[in-house]
């Protein structure tokens, strides 16, 4: 098995790397295409290429993935693996190699998770807005809490007795 990681792949391990409310979530699913980390409360994947393309998956402890990361400030990184416990993590030079134990265990099958109900609404929000509201909560207020009424009206958001707007974005939903 083999899996490049981009930018935006690496970041997906952030879900999983810091999760006390699940420690056995502490990993990163890689195989079939694709690369998907959770916490139990937040679930990310996306597509990466792999080899072979399906059958084969591994568990990567999500720590080691950011912490080779962040040693080499590499801009990928490819996993390898030949054995069911041991992989090998490179930076896109391959100077740069990490010895890294699989998780044993078994992901839960996240096609689950997503929703079946038919949406409601479609609504776009800028990540840069997003992260700012973040910023103006206080250190004790962990929780937002958004309003969204239709696609075309801003999202209201309440931090604690903070409250405010966020306008929505006009996107393409093909794309």
């Amino acid at each position: 098995m083999k899996a490049i990681l981009d930018q935006e792949a690496v970041r997906i391990a952030y879900c999983a790397a810091k999760s006390e409310a699940r420690p056995v979530l502490q990993c990163v699913r890689i195989g079939e295409g694709e690369i998907a980390a959770a916490d139990g409360f937040i679930l990310a994947r996306k597509p990466i290429p792999t080899e072979p393309e399906s059958g084969e998956v591994i568990l990567v402890k999500a720590e080691d993935i950011l912490k080779a990361k962040r040693e080499w400030k590499a801009k990928s990184l490819a996993i390898e693996s030949d054995s069911i416990d041991r992989a090998v993590i490179k930076d896109e030079t391959g100077s740069c190699t990490m010895e890294t134990e699989l998780v044993q265990g078994n992901f839960p099958d996240i096609d689950k998770f997503f929703p079946a109900t038919d949406e409601k609404a479609r609504i776009a929000l800028a990540k840069d807005y997003l992260a700012l509201i973040s910023k103006i909560a206080a250190a004790d207020e962990n929780i937002v809490k958004l309003k969204i009424r239709e696609a075309a009206e801003p999202v209201e958001f309440t931090i604690g007795k903070t409250r405010g707007l966020v306008m929505p974005m006009f996107v393409s939903w093909e794309e």
